[in-house]
């Protein structure tokens, strides 16, 4: 990985806890795209910080990818497939969110197990919006 990114292998899967998580996949097909959110003026920047790849056959592995904007670090390395192979399930994705009110940006998890996991206060329902317009979340 580029440009401050890096990646992580776990030993061991991580385990399905319940229903209600999020589609990933938008992160694959629309790339850096699924982050620029429509119709949503309070919401300034949005970048991927952290994406979990689960591997199936033997053994299974996760590897977990960390950067400060790993969309922005394969942009300068080459095409998104060094990010997000066509292979693997994406199982979760962290974000950082800055908006126009705020100074400091939130994080957000998702994941493809689990709601996703939103900071409380008045950026929720933009947040909520972003998530629905995008894909990810129902």
């Amino acid at each position: 990985m580029t440009a401050g990114g890096q990646r992580e292998n776990q030993a061991q899967a991580p385990e399905e806890r319940g229903r209600g998580g999020c589609n990933l996949e938008p992160l694959r097909t629309d790339g850096p795209d699924a982050l620029r959110p429509p119709n949503i003026p309070e919401i300034l920047k949005i970048r991927l910080v952290e994406i979990e790849l689960l591997w199936e056959g033997p053994p299974r592995c996760v590897e977990v990818l960390k950067g400060d904007d790993l969309f922005d670090s394969v942009a300068m390395a080459g095409p998104l497939s060094c990010l997000i192979p066509r292979t693997g399930c994406i199982t979760r994705a962290v974000f950082t969110v800055e908006f126009s009110d705020s100074p400091h940006p939130v994080t957000v998890q998702i994941s493809a197990a689990e709601p996703p996991a939103l900071p409380s206060g008045s950026d929720t329902e933009f947040l909520k919006r972003w998530l629905t317009q995008s894909g990810f979340c129902a």
